[in-house]
């Protein structure tokens, strides 16, 4: 059971980090075709502040970390606060010479 519930997370994992990579291949495309400036931003492990009550992933992820019920290398993740995100989304809507794509790390 265990190996099916890892095999599982590994598996989900994958099919995740492959829609996002999709994805912004096909938003590149079009924005050829279109002739539309693109602006990529690619956060890392985002955290912050929350909106809602409950804990959502990436929050229940941390707080385990912080419990020392979990570890990890660092090299393994690259955090950065949700502020910074709204701050580079902003800047890069502002400027008009931004382009292409930007990991936020």
């Amino acid at each position: 059971m265990i190996v099916l519930i890892l095999y599982n997370l590994r598996f989900f994992q994958l099919c995740y980090m492959r829609s996002k990579t999709l994805a912004e291949e096909a938003a590149w495309r079009f924005a050829k075709d279109n002739r539309i400036d693109l602006v990529v931003l690619n956060p890392g492990f985002v955290i912050g502040p929350l909106l809602q009550k409950t804990l959502n992933h990436t929050s229940e992820v941390v707080l385990a970390l912080t419990k020392g019920e979990h570890s990890f290398r660092s090299s393994s993740y690259r955090f950065i606060d949700v502020r910074d995100v709204v701050n580079v989304h902003i800047h890069a809507f502002q400027n008009p010479s931004a382009a292409g794509r930007y990991c936020l790390v």
